[in-house]
């Protein structure tokens, strides 16, 4: 899984390719993904989660940040596959990494 956003201790958004447990700066250009990390969830409110499918990817995007409480921060994630809303959000839910992003975010996430 790939992610678009803050790290767990820093600010700003950067890619990093997420293993179970960690996080790993990808320093790569995002213009090579079908869809843009950094539109997804603009102008929405923190917590409002958007759902993305094209070019063999599949994305959940929540607006708001588990570090940067700034407008206009993001959490992107995505996996270069098919799946439907509901096995991405479990697997985001279910490994360690992501599951501690999504539990510091200092809002409520709204799962459609």
């Amino acid at each position: 899984m790939n992610y678009f956003g803050t790290s767990l201790s820093d600010y700003g958004h950067f890619i990093f390719e997420l293993t179970d447990d960690s996080m790993i700066n990808q320093w790569i250009d995002r213009k090579g993904l079908p869809f843009n990390p950094e539109e997804l969830t603009h102008g929405l409110p923190k917590g409002e989660v958007i759902f993305y499918q094209g070019g063999g990817f599949t994305v959940i995007g929540i607006s708001g940040s588990c570090k940067d409480t700034r407008p206009g921060t993001k959490s992107i994630f995505w996996v270069e596959e098919i799946l439907d809303y509901d096995k991405l959000k479990e697997k985001i839910l279910t490994t360690p990494i992501t599951k501690k992003i999504t539990d510091q975010m200092p809002f409520k996430i709204n799962w459609k």
